[in-house]
């Protein structure tokens, strides 16, 4: 697989992943919201994200990296 965009990355992983059911619909959201994220703070010149939401995220990265390394044989 191939993906030049970070949408597309998007869509690959919801296809090949998530529909397919290696993953559940939990990280296929999970990586969505990181896309909405980025593009927030890529694009706005002014975006501001609390220490909560940030703690949230750093929980819930480590559980999808846990889940890919899972996926692709790496423990």
């Amino acid at each position: 697989l191939s993906a030049h965009k970070h949408s597309s990355l998007v869509s690959l992983f919801s296809q090949h992943y998530v529909r397919t059911g290696k993953t559940t619909i939990h990280y296929g959201g999970f990586l969505a919201r990181m896309m909405q994220l980025r593009q927030k703070s890529y694009y706005n010149c002014y975006y501001d994200i609390d220490e909560k939401d940030v703690k949230e995220i750093v929980s819930l990265s480590h559980d999808f990296i846990t889940m890919i390394s899972s996926l692709i044989g790496i423990d």
